[in-house]
């Protein structure tokens, strides 16, 4: 029986370019002028709040972007936020 290995294809891919995923998605606080803010976990060590943006802005207008950052080291946590206009454009 031969082995199907067309998954690894696919995992080599996602290894390569990795992509955050967006897990929860909650109105934004009202001083921070509305909108729903996006929780996405996963992210590179290495991703600053201008690469946040900068990819989001790709797929939708993107109102504000946060990398959380350690107080200690200054290093990336490997989550941020991004908010959005509407419900809508969150589940776009």
């Amino acid at each position: 029986m031969a082995e199907d290995n067309s998954w690894a294809d696919e995992v080599d891919a996602a290894e390569q370019t990795p992509v955050p995923e967006a897990v929860s998605a909650a109105p934004a606080r009202p001083d921070t002028g509305g909108g729903v803010k996006l929780y996405i976990g996963n992210l590179s060590w290495e991703t600053q709040t201008e690469d946040l943006l900068e990819n989001f802005n790709m797929i939708a207008e993107v109102q504000d972007a946060e990398v959380v950052m350690e107080r200690d080291t200054g290093r990336s946590r490997g989550f941020g936020f991004v908010t959005v206009a509407d419900m809508e454009t969150a589940q776009h």
